[in-house]
């Protein structure tokens, strides 16, 4: 089996991964795998950091983790719209290593589910008021029967009513 340099190990990773040059913010070197993830020229190698709008937001954070001589792990950083990365900023000899891992199908599929449930929620929620709408007429409605059958019983006169078909339905006390 034979030996593979950093870069080659690096090439077959399944995440991006940028080296940089911890003096001047040159880009040393970019795997493959970068270079498809965010669909760049794989000529930015040995350009300056800040010149490559990808890196806009995450310059100053490698730039203090360089100060601080800090490695940083960043989650779900959005860097392209609804592409999402865990970042892995990494401090070495007079490098910095910066991973790039994309878990964009896990949080469109996070905020998916949240949406839905916020759906199911809101139906819940709307059935819950009109089964309490709906109990309240019932109520309401069995008031209404007693009172007409407490009227009805307490007539003077006799009352017999039939239904449609001439059966006996109800009478009065009387």
């Amino acid at each position: 089996m034979g030996e593979y340099t950093m870069c080659e190990v690096y090439d077959k990773l399944p995440f991006g991964v940028v080296i940089i040059k911890e003096s001047d913010l040159h880009i040393q070197y970019i795997n493959s795998t970068f270079i498809d993830m965010f669909n760049i020229d794989v000529y930015i190698k040995d350009k300056q950091l800040s010149t490559i709008s990808l890196f806009e937001n995450l310059e100053e954070i490698i730039k203090n983790c360089i100060k601080f001589k800090i490695d940083k792990k960043l989650r779900q950083v959005e860097i392209m719209n609804k592409r999402y990365f865990d970042i892995t900023v990494n401090i070495c000899e007079k490098q910095v290593r910066v991973f790039f891992y994309e878990v964009s199908q896990y949080i469109n599929l996070y905020y998916q589910l949240k949406n839905s449930n916020d759906s199911f929620l809101w139906m819940c929620s709307e059935l819950k008021t009109k089964c309490d709408v709906l109990q309240s007429l019932r109520s309401k409605e069995k008031n209404g029967v007693n009172h007409l059958k407490n009227v009805l019983n307490n007539l003077s006169e006799g009352l017999i009513v039939y239904d449609e078909f001439g059966k006996f339905s109800f009478c009065n006390k009387a």
